[in-house]
């Protein structure tokens, strides 16, 4: 889906964060060309989780739920220095994802060429992923949370039918008439 978005955007990456506990989880990051980059990929998931204040263009994502546009990182104080620095980071499009008027996490968009002005109709394709994307998390999420439940009632009827059964041996050995 990142990659996808990456190439539908005309981004040269694209990363998304989940919102977790008070923090943005980085949870993936794809190249537009499909070439892997783990050094890249570890110096991302070690940010991680991080506070809005850390990276006050995601902030302002989440704080007004409208996508922020990014036309030259190194000159733009939404965007840290070290981002620019590690990432290569020139423009960025940061993109709230929302579900239900409630902000899940953002999806990150952004090249190393630049500077640029981010097009109206890439701005909004990349709210419409967004739109698709928190939908897909959040079927995810319920997803995951039924299966967890499903495995829960699972070991409790295993649990019930096993005390049945120790139950009616207690009474058999009890009561040995009863069992004829």
């Amino acid at each position: 889906m990142a990659q996808r978005t990456a190439q539908a955007v005309g981004a040269d990456r694209c990363s998304i964060n989940l919102w977790r506990e008070g923090h943005l989880a980085p949870v993936m990051f794809q190249f537009a060309d499909g070439h892997a980059d783990p050094d890249l990929w570890a110096k991302f998931k070690a940010m991680g989780p991080y506070t809005m204040e850390e990276v006050p263009a995601h902030a302002e994502a989440i704080r007004t739920r409208q996508p922020v546009t990014i036309s030259d990182a190194a000159a733009d104080p939404l965007i840290p220095a070290y981002w620019v620095e590690t990432f290569g980071v020139r423009l960025a499009l940061v993109v709230p994802l929302v579900h239900q008027n409630e902000v899940i996490g953002t999806l990150n968009l952004d090249q190393a060429a630049g500077p640029y002005t981010w097009r109206q109709e890439q701005i909004d394709l990349a709210m419409t992923i967004a739109g698709q994307a928190a939908l897909a998390v959040e079927n995810a999420r319920l997803y995951r949370q039924a299966t967890e439940r499903a495995e829960k009632l699972a070991a409790l009827g295993a649990l019930t039918r096993a005390s049945e059964s120790l139950e009616a041996t207690e009474v058999s050995v009890l009561n040995p008439s009863s069992s004829r």
